[in-house]
């Protein structure tokens, strides 16, 4: 009998959410209903309550109450219905995880893992398998990629007869090449990664990873294979600035700047105004632009586009210490050692007042040592008039 209720209040459930949209004001009204409801399926109200939960969390974006109905369903849950019990706490690690409180997540993800570890059904694998991968990106985040690796590998483990396999491949080749600047090791992840992978977004993740690995390691012939794979593939305009972007970097890393700039126009000409990312994905390609055209030696040409992304985004939160070393470096091989001195000595005190500084950047360290070099090459005379200015 209570097999039967049960299947008819989850029955109840579906069914009402199957006749509603995913906009908010449905969604609020599922939650109001759902509250009255539930006490019309006694001893099944968590049901109900996980529910309520789910919605507040993952739909609306209200962790509080997400957590409330969350605890409400586990207090109410029995002991026989495991299933749904780590399906809660698995919840609960992705709740605490969109909060960044690292340590609750992992505790929920550790006690879904403990209810699950004697199930060997596919649903319990796949939930084990996001588990460790989830406790691996905790431990990432919080930099330490010991116990990253150490997650990422266990989740790898049990990955392969289900549909995320792969994916744990994929975020251990991310983390050694993002991470630990190892872009051997990373490679052979991603390679791997790359014959195992089921869902699109990461083989759309994995190809960006292989483009750009094999970049880095001046595999230049191999990084367009990989990037123009990926455009035959996936062709959807979310994704092809990426590999344009990518593209137009193996072209002017070899040299072969020309090239390079097509593809930096062809990104920018994907690039729509509702981007989230508009104002950074803009100055970084006209940032490329222009370091396009220094390495064509069209100083004047580098000069005004680096100058342009400046004065054009000086006032919005964006980094710009890219152009700005950019600008200051093309002044330097144009022999204006004062102009560039003085926009350098400018340029880096506002960067070093971001929000964005980071005294680690390699631009930033380069910037510095030319307005070094600059600062050696001025007359006395204007040295003198520098310091009195600073």
């Amino acid at each position: 009998m209570e097999l039967a209720n049960k299947e008819i209040a989850n029955g109840f459930i579906e069914s009402y959410l199957a006749k509603i949209d995913e906009k908010e004001e449905s969604l609020k009204k599922a939650v109001k209903f759902f509250k009255k409801e539930k006490f019309n399926y006694k001893p099944f109200e968590y049901l109900f309550d996980y529910e309520i939960a789910k919605i507040s969390h993952y739909h609306l974006g209200d962790n509080r109450t997400g957590e409330k109905y969350y605890f409400e369903a586990l207090k109410n849950i029995p002991n026989d219905d495991v299933i749904t019990k780590g399906e809660i706490y698995f919840c609960l690690g992705n709740l605490y995880k969109d909060s960044l409180e690292y340590s609750k997540s992992n505790k929920y993800f550790f006690d879904c893992l403990d209810i699950y570890k004697n199930l060997s059904d596919l649903k319990p694998i796949e939930y084990k398998e996001i588990c460790y991968r989830r406790i691996g990106a905790n431990y990432e985040d919080e930099n330490d990629y010991d116990k990253a690796i150490e997650f990422y590998l266990k989740g790898d483990k049990i990955s392969r007869k289900t549909q995320y396999s792969g994916i744990s491949l994929f975020l251990l080749g991310s983390l050694y090449s993002n991470k630990l600047d190892d872009e051997k090791t990373a490679l052979n992840y991603a390679e791997k990664a790359e014959k195992l992978l089921k869902e699109k977004i990461y083989i759309v993740g994995n190809y960006r990873l292989l483009g750009h690995l094999h970049l880095m390691l001046k595999n230049y012939a191999k990084a367009i294979s990989y990037c123009e794979d990926a455009l035959n593939k996936y062709p959807d305009q979310e994704y092809v600035i990426d590999f344009y972007t990518i593209l137009g970097k193996i072209y002017c890393n070899w040299h072969k700047e020309e090239k390079g700039i097509q593809y930096f126009n062809l990104a920018l000409a994907s690039l729509k105004n509702n981007d989230p990312e508009y104002e950074e994905r803009y100055v970084y390609l006209n940032s490329w632009m222009a370091l396009a055209e220094e390495g064509r030696k069209n100083l004047k040409k580098a000069l005004d586009i680096s100058t342009s992304i400046i004065e054009k985004y000086k006032s919005s939160a964006v980094d710009l210490i890219f152009p700005i070393t950019t600008k200051g470096r093309v002044l330097q091989k144009s022999g204006n050692f004062l102009d560039g001195y003085s926009f350098l000595n400018e340029g880096l005190k506002n960067y070093e007042k971001s929000r964005f500084f980071d005294k680690s950047d390699s631009d930033y360290i380069e910037a510095l040592d030319i307005k070094n070099e600059l600062y050696k090459k001025l007359p006395i005379l204007n040295k003198f008039f520098e310091r009195f200015k600073n």
